[in-house]
């Protein structure tokens, strides 16, 4: 079984496998607006990191030697919403064929609408303050 490191700085969270080289052979940068949610922001990227991991894990099974890495930034943009920027991708051995179809396929999953609204709910879920969640539980949908 994988070990996973997350590594956290004030915006950032990056989690890779623990033994794998941290590095960028394939990456796919994404960024969408968040609303403004009241979460905790290490544990919202956190849970977001683990949730795009394992979407890109089952999309790329078929690359040998594969191991995924992810890096979620959340910013504020003064006056307007929260920007979140993802990206993601990963290592693979020398000897494995990287393909473009396999930056199309990240491409693909990042920018996915449905994909997207279910990893922020899954982290702001698991993320929220309590007390938000109790005043307003519409806040998730």
């Amino acid at each position: 079984m994988t070990t996973w490191v997350l590594t956290h700085d004030e915006t950032v969270t990056l989690l890779h496998a623990k033994g794998a080289p941290a590095r960028w052979d394939l990456q796919v940068t994404a960024s969408w607006s968040l609303p403004d949610l009241a979460v905790r922001r290490a544990q919202f990227r956190a849970r977001m990191c683990h949730q795009i991991r394992q979407d890109i894990w089952r999309k790329l099974k078929d690359l040998r030697g594969f191991s995924p890495m992810v890096a979620v930034d959340l910013s504020d943009q003064p006056g307007r919403a929260q920007l979140l920027t993802v990206q993601a991708g990963g290592s693979i051995p020398v000897q494995a064929h990287l393909s473009p179809r396999h930056r199309e396929q990240v491409e693909s999953l990042l920018n996915e609408q449905d994909r997207q609204n279910r990893w922020m709910r899954h982290a702001a879920r698991s993320s929220a303050f309590v007390g938000v969640l109790a005043r307003d539980p519409e806040v998730l949908l």
